[in-house]
């Protein structure tokens, strides 16, 4: 009977092996990442549209804020100025 070694496995899969890569070239990692992002955005407007839809509540934004939440963004302001 002929004996067998057991197969040696290579611990860096690809997985690995592209972490290992990004956390060497954290830069070039974020420039493509945006890339990516942008270009889907670009491919499909619609995605960006929906997802702006979902903050969106019709004339809300445009009314002026009442006194009372211009008084208390005021003491906020006047809280983290110091």
């Amino acid at each position: 009977m002929m004996q067998t070694q057991p197969q040696q496995h290579n611990p860096k899969t690809g997985l690995s092996k592209l972490s290992i890569w990004c956390i060497n070239h954290s830069m070039v990692c974020v420039g493509l990442y945006i890339c990516l992002v942008s270009l889907f955005f670009l491919a499909f407007p619609g995605v960006d549209l929906w997802a702006s839809g979902l903050f969106h509540f019709g004339d809300e934004a445009s009314r002026p804020r009442t006194s009372r939440s211009c008084a208390m963004s005021g003491t906020l302001d006047r809280f983290l100025s110091g």
